[in-house]
């Protein structure tokens, strides 16, 4: 046997049994050499391995791929993951690959909703039987549902209009006469969400039903798809890490294996805002250049005063953007949530301003520097909780994204306040100081 034969055969086991695996590796390739790859695999193969892929990374390979090869593989795949990869893809070629798909309409609608929204997530792929069929109808269409590996969770059941009017239990299909209608068995008064709710609502109901899926209606209660559990908490957890990165000035789909071209697209430009930040700080300190100049201790305890506030700012970063992502605070609650925080950064700051009052008068022999650091402790301290608070709470109520490089913004508050506070009483007191 040739040696390429066992290779070929072994990676094609690889993309075939292990697709999430194998689309991590593929992602520390180029684009063009991943779409050549995989323009080699079978259709079924290629697809798993796309949809584990980033969508951003997909819609590049897909970009590579033949029209008929990446229709193809959008077919196969989840229509929500086909809507995002679609979504990332330039019109012109999203419309010519649309032009040949079955479910156009489908993606198309997936693609006018807004991703934040149930619409944004749901599947449009569900089982559906109308009012007027009885229960062997009903199981006759499960199976070939099941021979097509179509995914069943719950049997909807809705009017000629599509409008939903119940859903079948699994257990009380199997029980019931063949003959029996299923409008006899099915329950009415089915919960559903609308399409336009926000996912985090989606998520708020599913946890209270404790449903594996819930179905998704219009304004007039026809049925359009379902949100899955198990989809919600992968987008969610997604979202959490994405807030994570964007906190920090990260690309909210940057992965750790992307190309080097890539991640410096998204990080450069936070950079670079972030080097604006750092000369405003560095213009507070240049103002008491001669106070600095005259007590060099001063430089020594600067990074002290600006690192105790960024921690401070940053632990009420997290509380909050955590508080706002759950759902447990909202912008009403600004003003408690503000002031909770500020009260916090106050009483830390007393206490840690003791241990820095006293470490720095033994170490420096000096009161007057011991007491100027211990009051600029409390001050930068109290201002890095508000700021921490206030920050991803003013972003939301302008209706950005809290965790938008909040990361960026507190700093800068916590070194111009801590800089300017330290200095500034320095400077008023070095006629005291040693």
């Amino acid at each position: 046997m040739p040696r390429s034969q066992p290779s070929h055969a072994l990676a094609q086991s690889y993309l075939e049994h292990h697709p999430t695996d194998a689309a991590r590796v593929l992602e520390r390739f180029g684009t063009e050499e991943v779409g050549r790859i995989l323009s080699r695999v079978a259709g079924e193969q290629r697809a798993h391995v796309v949809e584990a892929l980033d969508p951003h990374f997909a819609a590049a390979v897909c970009e590579g791929l033949g029209d008929d090869e990446a229709r193809e593989t959008l077919r196969i795949m989840a229509p929500e993951r086909a809507a995002d990869i679609l979504f990332h893809l330039d019109e012109e070629r999203r419309e010519k690959l649309l032009a040949g798909l079955e479910m156009a309409h489908s993606y198309r609608s997936l693609l006018s909703f807004d991703p934040e929204t149930a619409g944004g997530v749901m599947n449009p792929r569900v089982a559906a039987v109308t009012n007027d069929l009885r229960v062997r109808d009903v199981i006759r269409r499960l199976r070939e549902l099941a021979a097509r590996r179509f995914p069943v969770d719950y049997v909807y059941v809705v009017d000629q209009t599509n409008r939903l009017v119940g859903v079948l239990m699994m257990r009380e299909l199997v029980l019931q006469d063949p003959n029996t209608p299923v409008e006899q068995v099915m329950i009415r008064n089915v919960f559903t969400v609308p399409v336009d709710l926000p996912v985090r609502d989606v998520i708020d109901k599913l946890r209270e039903k404790r449903l594996v899926a819930i179905p998704v209606v219009d304004q007039d209660g026809r049925l359009l798809g379902a949100a899955k559990t198990q989809d919600l908490l992968t987008s969610m957890e997604q979202e959490s890490y994405a807030d994570i990165q964007k906190m920090f000035g990260a690309g909210e789909d940057e992965q750790a294996l992307w190309p080097i071209h890539w991640s410096m697209s998204k990080r450069l430009p936070w950079l670079q805002v972030n080097l604006l930040t750092a000369f405003l700080a560095a213009a507070v300190v240049a103002i008491f250049e001669s106070t600095i100049a005259e007590i060099t201790a001063l430089a020594v305890l600067m990074p002290v005063v600006a690192g105790q506030g960024g921690n401070t700012g940053s632990q009420a970063l997290a509380v909050v953007l955590r508080g706002l992502a759950l759902r447990e605070v909202t912008v009403r609650d600004a003003r408690r949530v503000i002031l909770r925080e500020g009260a916090l950064g106050l009483l830390n700051g007393l206490a840690v301003a003791v241990t820095v009052t006293l470490v720095v008068f033994v170490s420096q022999d000096d009161p007057s520097l011991a007491l100027v650091i211990g009051i600029a402790m409390i001050g930068t301290m109290f201002a890095a909780g508000i700021a921490g608070a206030a920050i991803p709470m003013g972003l939301r109520a302008m209706g950005f994204d809290p965790a938008q490089s909040a990361g960026i913004v507190l700093t800068t508050v916590t070194d111009v306040v801590g800089f300017g506070t330290f200095l500034g009483l320095a400077t008023l007191a070095r006629g005291w100081m040693m």
